[in-house]
C-alpha cells in the first residue's frame, strides 16, 4: 500500500522539519491536526499485523500550493515559467515548483525524507511523476544564472531546447541522487520508488530522465504509469525498448489505472491490464487508486463484483518485501 504523506505542501504526520521551516507540524485536512496520534506510526503497525508492506508516498513531489506556508515564507525558492510566472493550475488549486536547483531546496527535501526513514519502519518511500518540472519552466534567475555560468550559453533557451532540457534534467538527476544517498545513509536497506510516466514523454515534457536514474542505481523500483483505457496502447507501452533495456536493474512494476473521480475503469480491462502485465513478466502492478478500485463501479458492475474480479486475480497473498 502506497498511503499519501506530502500533499500540497504539508505531511500527514509530525514533522519537526516542517515546523523549521514555518509550517505545520502536521496537516489539519481530515481532523489530523485536532487529534493526538501519529497516522503513520498507525499505518505502519497495521501493515506488519496484516503482513503488508507500507511505502509511503510523497505525492506532491516538488509542488506545493501558492499560498502554502512554504511557498509564502520561502519565496526564493519557487521555480518561473518563461513567461515569468510562479505558479500553475493543478487541479484547481494555485500551485508552485519548488526549484529543485536550489541547495535550500534540496537540504529541505533531504531533510524531509530523512526525518521519515529514521522515524518509521517502512521497507521504502515514493515519489511519484510530481518529481520533476514541466519543460516550461526553470526560468527563475538563479537557474538561469546558474545555466549560463556552467554552459556558458547566454542566449534564453526555447523550452524545448535540447540542451536547456538535458541540463535541467541532469539537475534532476543529481537531486534524485542526493535524496537516494541521504536516506539510505540514514537507514540502510530503505529503497527508493519511483512512479513516473513512459519515457521519453516523461523527459520532454517534465525533465525527468528517470532511466538514468535506474542506471546509475538511484532508485530501487520504477512503477511506470501506464495509465491508458484500450488494450492495443498499453500493450505498446509494455513493448517498449526503455523497459526492455532496463530489466533486471531495478524492480520494473506497472502501473494500472482503476479510474478517476468519477469514472472508474471498468474492471474486466483492469483485469486484462494486469494479465498482460505477467504475460510481459513485469515484477507487478500498482493499481491508482483505491477508491476508483473498489468503491467506484462502471455500468453494469457492482463493489461485489470488482471485489470479485480483483480477488480472482490474487488468488493467494502476496510476500512482503
Amino acid at each position: 500500500l502506497y498511503p499519501v504523506v506530502w500533499s500540497q505542501g504539508e505531511t500527514f504526520y509530525p514533522s519537526d522539519v516542517m515546523v523549521s521551516y514555518g509550517a505545520r507540524k502536521i496537516s489539519d485536512r481530515y481532523g489530523l491536526g485536532a487529534l493526538d496520534r501519529d497516522p503513520v506510526a498507525d499505518w505502519v503497525a497495521l501493515g506488519k499485523r496484516h503482513r503488508l508492506d507500507i511505502v509511503p508516498w510523497f505525492e506532491w513531489g516538488l509542488k506545493v500550493p501558492a499560498a502554502s506556508p512554504l511557498a509564502q515564507q520561502h519565496p526564493a525558492w519557487l521555480s518561473a515559467d518563461d513567461s515569468g510566472r510562479r505558479t500553475f493550475d493543478q487541479d484547481g488549486t494555485t500551485t508552485a515548483y519548488l526549484n529543485f536547483t536550489h541547495p535550500d531546496v534540496q537540504r529541505f527535501y533531504e531533510n524531509l525524507a530523512v526525518e521519515f526513514v529514521t522515524r518509521y519502519d517502512v521497507p521504502a518511500i515514493q515519489f511519484d511523476d510530481h518529481l520533476s518540472l514541466k519543460n516550461s519552466f526553470g526560468y527563475d534567475d538563479f537557474t538561469l544564472a546558474r545555466y549560463r555560468e556552467e554552459t556558458g550559453r547566454d542566449a534564453r533557451p526555447t523550452p524545448d531546447d535540447a540542451e536547456w532540457l538535458a541540463w535541467r534534467a541532469a539537475k534532476l538527476t543529481e537531486f534524485v541522487a542526493r535524496i537516494s544517498r541521504a536516506i539510505k545513509a540514514a537507514r540502510p536497506g530503505v529503497g527508493l520508488s519511483v512512479a513516473p510516466n513512459p519515457y521519453p514523454w516523461s523527459f520532454r515534457n517534465y525533465v525527468q530522465d528517470w532511466p538514468s536514474w535506474v542506471e546509475h542505481g538511484l532508485v530501487d523500483e520504477v512503477i511506470v504509469q501506464v495509465y491508458r483505457n484500450n488494450l492495443a496502447s498499453f500493450r505498446g507501452e509494455l513493448g517498449s525498448p526503455v523497459l526492455t533495456r532496463l530489466a533486471g536493474k531495478a524492480r520494473l512494476a506497472i502501473g494500472v489505472l482503476a479510474g478517476q473521480k468519477p469514472a472508474p475503469m471498468p474492471i474486466d480491462m483492469v483485469g486484462a491490464q494486469t494479465e498482460m502485465v505477467r504475460e510481459f513478466g513485469y515484477g507487478g502492478v500498482c493499481y491508482f487508486f483505491q477508491e476508483s478500485l473498489l468503491q467506484f463501479t462502471a455500468p453494469g458492475e457492482t463493489v461485489a463484483s470488482r471485489a470479485d474480479v480483483i480477488a480472482a486475480l490474487f488468488p493467494t497473498p502476496a510476500r512482503p518485501r
